[in-house]
């Protein structure tokens, strides 16, 4: 456990500490009066502290502190989805953090949370709910992965029941060019343009459609992952990739003589702070998207989705896989990669 935000204040001539951790709000002594004594201190005390006032494994709370204790692997926005995802399930079930966790995370539980996430419900729109439960019910199960199971001293009795519960049956959304070749032709003449108006919301265009990057490897992409062949997506710093594994995208000599021409004196690709490289500049791209008719929850994705189908029609869907960097085939089949232009042919018939 890592605790990150202390404030300090005092209470006569001593110093005391306070932290906020999963909704509660911690309180020490320091036991000094000197400031940068008590910020050595503090820490340490209040770490214990909320380690002294947590009861593994009987509570929503500690199943969640379990789980960020002992999950060194997860990015830390994977393991904050993960938190939302946890207490929205409970949310709607009436739960709270304290509730006990042999109780939130139960086969009865879980099926409960389906039941009223479909309640009311029209027809149409079952598929779309079916689909976002599953992602939440999938997220909270990350709480008892095996991996962090091994951890336990003592499986809970719950686990096992809770984590057979099925997902609801929902038809994948299958990614399709045929339907929307226009749009994204449009949508491509008018990010074009953007390179005369606005070069950085530009940058990030081009690095998710001739590179298929995801929104957050844009932002963290640095001039010194450009190579004379491609980009090389790598953890960096503080940003980690999906997969935890590098990836080269292969880039042509022409293209990356066009990126560099922006290699000013930054030290990323994409120009200005964390927030423009991530939200702003991405953000304008994905408004010219939604405008041109390309509906979604994520439209600056749509861009990489393309680029997926590209590089599976022009060269097969292991590569697409690869540049994309997916764990699996399967996944960018069924997500990412449609033919763009399905030539006809022949199928020849061995006897």
């Amino acid at each position: 456990m890592n605790i990150k935000k202390v404030t300090l204040f005092k209470r006569g001539s001593k110093y005391y500490a306070k932290t906020c951790f999963l909704g509660t709000v911690y309180t020490v002594s320091t036991g000094t009066s000197d400031k940068n004594d008590a910020w050595e201190i503090a820490p340490g005390r209040l770490t214990k502290k909320v380690q002294e006032q947590r009861t593994k494994g009987n509570s929503v709370r500690s199943a969640i502190e379990h789980y960020l204790d002992f999950n060194t692997e997860s990015r830390d926005k994977t393991k904050r989805g993960v938190i939302s995802f946890v207490k929205s399930y409970c949310k709607l079930l009436g739960y709270n953090l304290d509730t006990p966790a042999k109780q939130a995370f139960t086969k009865q539980s879980a099926i409960r949370f389906q039941q009223l996430r479909l309640a009311d419900v029209e027809p149409e729109d079952r598929p779309r709910v079916a689909r976002s439960t599953n992602t939440i019910l999938r997220s909270v199960k990350c709480l008892y992965s095996e991996r962090l199971l091994d951890t336990y001293d003592k499986i809970p009795d719950h686990v096992t029941s809770f984590k057979r519960v099925r997902s609801l049956k929902a038809p994948s959304v299958q990614y399709t060019v045929a339907d929307k070749k226009e749009k994204i032709a449009e949508a491509i003449r008018r990010c074009d343009a953007l390179e005369d108006e606005n070069y950085g919301a530009w940058l990030t265009y081009y690095l998710s459609l001739h590179a298929g990057l995801r929104r957050s490897e844009v932002a963290a992409a640095k001039w010194s992952w450009l190579t004379e062949s491609g980009i090389l997506v790598q953890s960096d710093g503080d940003f980690q990739t999906k997969s935890g594994k590098s990836r080269l995208v292969p880039l042509s000599q022409s293209q990356v003589r066009r990126l560099r021409e922006y290699q000013f004196d930054g030290e990323y690709i994409v120009p200005g702070p964390y927030t423009a490289r991530y939200r702003t500049l991405p953000d304008e791209v994905a408004k010219i998207i939604r405008d041109c008719g390309i509906t979604g929850s994520k439209s600056f994705h749509e861009l990489r989705k393309y680029y997926g189908a590209n590089v599976a029609t022009q060269l097969g869907i292991f590569h697409a896989q690869k540049y994309l960097g997916h764990h699996s085939p399967e996944i960018t089949s069924k997500y990412y990669a449609d033919i763009v232009d399905a030539k006809p042919v022949e199928i020849k018939i061995l006897a």
